[in-house]
């Protein structure tokens, strides 16, 4: 068996940034785990193999791990109806009839197709207060959260 090259565990931000920046431009969704220390993961995802996104996609999950605290809103008077928006979207929170409509329902947040719009005609906004989703103090308490969430422990 061939074995792999060790790979480095510390990158620089300058580089992370980059890596950043040409994933949003391909129209990958950022993810990252939501604890407030010791992040355990940083992913650039898609909704054809992110498992995340994919049960979003086919299982329209409603406590979802993958939601931010912002919404997506359409300016329909900057709106070209060009369609770029729900090209780019990984969950199908997109359509366009004449011009972008977001489904709030789908919408996650992440503001793919804010960076994609040529019109500049899409915008993210902070949720509402009572709305807001507050990290848990790490990675342990957040998977307690879940399986909470998901009625598998009391």
């Amino acid at each position: 068996m061939k074995e792999r090259p060790a790979r480095p565990h510390n990158t620089s931000q300058e580089k992370a940034l980059e890596v950043l920046d040409r994933s949003e431009k391909v129209g990958l969704v950022h993810t990252v785990s939501n604890v407030a220390r010791g992040i355990f993961y940083v992913c650039n995802c898609c909704g054809c193999y992110c498992q995340i996104l994919r049960g979003i996609n086919e299982f329209g999950i409603e406590q979802l791990v993958a939601k931010a605290n912002y919404y997506a809103v359409v300016d329909q008077e900057l709106c070209l109806g060009c369609g770029i928006c729900e090209e780019r979207c990984q969950v199908h929170a997109c359509t366009v009839n004449e011009v972008s409509i977001i489904d709030l329902n789908k919408c996650i947040g992440c503001g793919i197709f804010v960076n994609g719009c040529p019109n500049e005609a899409v915008k993210l906004n902070v949720m509402p207060d009572a709305e807001i989703i507050h990290p848990t103090d790490n990675y342990k308490a957040w998977e307690q959260q879940r399986l909470n969430n998901r009625g598998l422990i009391k």
